[in-house]
């Protein structure tokens, strides 16, 4: 029983891992999301006082704008890339 779950197991995660290409224009900026909510959590005002509410709330829409531009180029050059891949 258990070999037969152990069997399943395995081959759902190759066809999983087969199915699924991550794209960089999505993974990149979901992980730079990811490091942008941990500083915010880090770096909240009343935890640090040395960082006034201004300065706080303009760093973060600064680096999501960042990432969001990031990831629109990000996508235009993987649609410039498969083009040339299904060209030649």
């Amino acid at each position: 029983m258990l070999q037969n779950y152990k069997k399943i197991l395995t081959l759902s995660k190759d066809l999983i891992i087969k199915n699924m290409k991550l794209k960089r224009h999505i993974t990149v900026p979901l992980l730079l999301l990811a490091y942008l909510i941990g500083i915010s959590v880090y770096a909240w005002p009343p935890r640090n006082p040395g960082i006034s509410f201004t300065q706080y709330w303009l760093t973060i829409a600064i680096s999501l704008a960042c990432i969001v531009v990031l990831s629109y180029f990000l996508k235009k050059r993987d649609g410039f890339r498969d083009k040339n891949r299904n060209r030649g």
